[in-house]
């Protein structure tokens, strides 16, 4: 069926789908005709597919700056969460922020949700504190209740360099 004309009835089929919101192998395979004809015929009928993307792409970034998850975008835009994290890079979101940003943008997030905060700014102080005036890890995380990575978590996102000796104080220096 290479080079075979495609018929006036094939062309108001596949337009019809297209507007209707199916993919381009969805129509292909309901019409008989390959992607590439599909795209052709959308092209020739004013129905870029570029603008589309773009549209979509437009509204992934507005959901992100909004606050929306990339689940939660995938789910309202039905991609894929590939599709989302691929859009956000092409558009330099979510690089320019650091690990740190982003893992404090995922906590108020998930307190905005309902989440409760486990630690105030107050005790996280505290646990700084501690840490300055050499208490052992082993010693501050029995006398604040966190586990040691909830200790170290906090030294890192408070910009307090973790030394080798773990704060305590070594007889051996």
């Amino acid at each position: 069926m290479k080079n075979r004309k495609v018929t006036k009835n094939v062309i108001k089929n596949i337009i019809t789908m297209r507007k209707e919101g199916k993919t381009y192998r969805d129509i292909g395979k309901a019409t008989g005709v390959s992607r590439t004809t599909v795209k052709t015929v959308l092209d020739e009928n004013g129905l870029v597919h570029q603008e589309q993307i773009q549209m979509r792409n437009d509204s992934i970034v507005s959901m992100w700056h909004k606050g929306a998850s990339m689940a939660e975008i995938s789910r309202d835009i039905e991609k894929s969460s590939t599709v989302i994290a691929r859009v956000l890079q092409d558009r330099g979101i979510g690089s320019e922020m650091s690990r740190t940003e982003k893992i404090q943008r995922g906590l108020n997030r998930a307190v905005s949700l309902g989440r409760k905060r486990k630690f105030t700014k107050e005790q996280e102080e505290k646990v700084i504190e501690y840490y300055k005036i050499d208490m052992s890890v082993k010693n501050i995380t029995e006398k604040t209740g966190i586990i040691p990575t909830t200790f170290y978590r906090i030294l890192k996102r408070n910009n307090v360099k973790v030394t080798r000796n773990n704060g305590s104080k070594s007889k051996n220096k």
